[in-house]
């Protein structure tokens, strides 16, 4: 059926969360990713290819108006680590999708995750135990997910077994796209504790101010343990030779911890809720105090949706011990709340396309990292920055609180 061309919509810039799952789904080719002038990417029709049949509104999780949120039962978290420490030391956290995919990948199955590819994150499908470690480790990228839906649908055709981890949009753009319930045998779904998809602005800026050019970026580097920090390493070439340089302090992290010039569904996600129709929801477990002794290795958060979920933690090579949403809830907040309230009044947002394209490196760590020195006429912004995020935790906290009292 053709749809009137008036009715033929994508998802306005403030509500797209760029999981790309509308592209995937024409197939005439009339949709692209654009990249906006804030650094985030947008899809865009191209209204000669396209014949409206409708086929991206049906995809689309936020025009569609898919609900994530799993209806009865009870969602329980754990905290989890893999036995394997080589595995476990090469991933992000304790290794919980390592694991995951090592099991899958045994049995025949294909493992679907980020992968580094030079200096964009890209969204690929394995088959092969070598390939794990390229979807292993955190990447604080928008991810360009165009082109898995298909190709993971038709694995699924084939009677492939398929783990899919991803963001919560993306996972939900994933359901849109198969039908929702179709393949429930084959596909298993990983959805992370997302806080949200900074702008590609912060990455050029960085860049830029390199002496050589950058290879490629390595997020969360724990050669030297998690109780040390896990910083950012990225590899250069100079004359031929390849070096790692390590930060302790860059603006990428910056941008992606003050949240300022994140997308603007991701200050107000409609999919960070307590119980979600992926089978298992995946984070660090930070504010851990039962297990100590494995901080130093890295400490996974699962939170487990669906029987099917915890069955295949249990076939996993993983140590699994079940806790409380008391301690998850600690700091692990963006589980059941997804809104930033007050950054959106905060000078950093409002501008950050303006101040990314003509102040100094130097002034950028200054916005966004708080780090250099500081004349007085800086005091009423540091105040501010002060204010705005006691607000923020004392409705993170109210959410919190509520969520709790709900669930006893």
């Amino acid at each position: 059926m053709l749809f009137d061309e008036k009715k033929i919509r994508l998802a306005s810039r403030k509500n797209c969360t760029a999981c790309l799952a509308c592209l995937d789904s024409c197939g005439k080719g009339a949709i692209r990713a654009c990249l906006r002038p804030d650094g985030h990417l947008y899809p865009k029709i191209d209204k000669e290819l396209c014949i409206k049949c409708g086929r991206c509104m049906e995809v689309c999780p936020v025009i569609s108006g898919y609900d994530f949120q799993a209806v009865g039962g009870v969602s329980e978290p754990y905290a989890v680590w893999a036995r394997d420490e080589a595995l476990r030391m090469q991933s992000a956290s304790g290794g919980l999708f390592a694991a995951l995919a090592v099991y899958v990948l045994s049995q025949g199955g294909l493992v679907a995750g980020a992968s580094m590819e030079g200096l964009q994150v890209k969204h690929i499908l394995i088959s092969e135990l070598y390939e794990l470690s390229k979807i292993q480790n955190s990447k604080y990228q928008e991810v360009d997910s165009s082109g898995i839906y298909k190709v993971v649908k038709e694995k699924l055709y084939e009677g492939k077994t398929v783990l899919f981890g991803g963001t919560s949009c993306q996972i939900a753009g994933l359901y849109c796209f198969l039908g929702h319930s179709k393949f429930s045998g084959q596909l298993y779904t990983v959805d992370l504790i997302c806080t949200g998809f900074p702008s590609q602005l912060s990455l050029k800026a960085f860049l830029k101010q390199e002496n050589a050019p950058v290879k490629t970026i390595i997020y969360r580097d724990k050669k030297e343990g998690c109780e040390k920090g896990q910083r950012l390493s990225v590899i250069v070439s100079e004359k031929g030779t390849e070096t790692l340089k390590t930060y302790s302090k860059d603006l990428i992290y910056a941008a992606f911890g003050t949240k300022y010039t994140h997308r603007t569904s991701c200050l107000d996600c409609r999919f960070a809720t307590g119980r979600r129709k992926a089978d298992i929801t995946m984070g660090d477990f930070w504010g851990d105090t039962d297990f100590p002794e494995q901080h130093a290795k890295g400490l996974s958060l699962a939170v487990v949706h669906t029987e099917r979920g915890l069955e295949l933690m249990k076939q996993a090579d993983l140590d699994i011990h079940i806790s409380s949403w008391e301690k998850v809830l600690k700091v692990n907040f963006r589980l059941v709340y997804g809104k930033f309230r007050f950054l959106r009044f905060h000078p950093a947002r409002w501008y950050y396309p303006c101040f990314f394209t003509h102040c100094s490196y130097d002034t950028l760590m200054k916005i966004y990292r708080g780090t250099g020195s500081y004349s007085l006429l800086w005091y009423p912004y540091l105040l501010f920055s002060k204010f705005i995020g006691f607000l923020e935790r004392h409705y993170r906290r109210k959410a919190v609180s509520k969520f709790l009292k709900r669930i006893k």
